[in-house]
């Protein structure tokens, strides 16, 4: 079980996505983190243990981001971690993605990707919508996510595939979750995600 909790809005949403994080306490984990855009600067925070310890890193340098993204994760595939905590970020570290369930055939995608000198779809496709896109065709399991990139700061994405992933709709804002309770202090007003869909959500 783990927690998916996103931002994107006409303020800062570092304490909003941390507070749905600690919402999601219930759901049980071993590590947290978030990433956070501003005008294509980007940091990440990630604590093993609990989401106190992450409020405790974050407090420390009080940033502020209109992009944000949170997680908190269950070790189901390598140890609870800094290393493979969520948020996950590429290379370059400018993309940062959260990811909740089984991507039952990562074992043939990282094979593929290995075969093909990781060739990532991003660098083949014009867009990130197009490239998600492409990249979800390949997965199988149950599974969500939300993914932000420093190239495109007023932008997050989000998918899920029978795994739960809701968008509250705000007052200039969206606020994106896993479960419903970590966003209903901001907006009951809330869109179900169906199966595949890829939702492009701006600021």
């Amino acid at each position: 079980m783990c927690g998916i909790v996103g931002y994107i809005g006409n303020k800062s949403g570092t304490n909003i996505v941390l507070d749905g994080l600690e919402a999601l306490e219930y759901r049980g984990y071993d590590s947290a983190g978030i990433a956070l855009i501003d005008n294509g600067d980007s940091k990440v925070y990630k604590q093993v243990g609990r989401v106190s310890g992450l409020i405790d890193a974050v407090n420390a340098d009080k940033p502020t981001a209109n992009l944000v993204i949170g997680h908190t994760r269950w070790a189901t595939h390598g140890s609870p971690t800094m290393l493979n905590a969520h948020p996950q970020t590429n290379a370059a570290g400018n993309i940062f993605v959260v990811h909740n369930g089984i991507i039952e055939n990562f074992g043939e995608i990282r094979t593929k990707l290995e075969e093909d000198g990781y060739k990532f779809y991003l660098k083949q496709l014009d867009s990130f919508e197009a490239a998600l896109t492409a990249a979800l065709r390949d997965v199988s399991g149950a599974s969500s996510l939300a993914a932000g990139s420093t190239t495109e700061p007023d932008t997050l994405y989000a998918a899920r595939l029978s795994s739960p992933l809701v968008i509250g709709v705000g007052d200039n804002e969206h606020i994106l979750a896993s479960d419903p309770s970590a966003i209903m202090e901001h907006t009951k007003n809330v869109i179900y995600l169906e199966d595949f869909d890829v939702a492009v959500i701006t600021a």
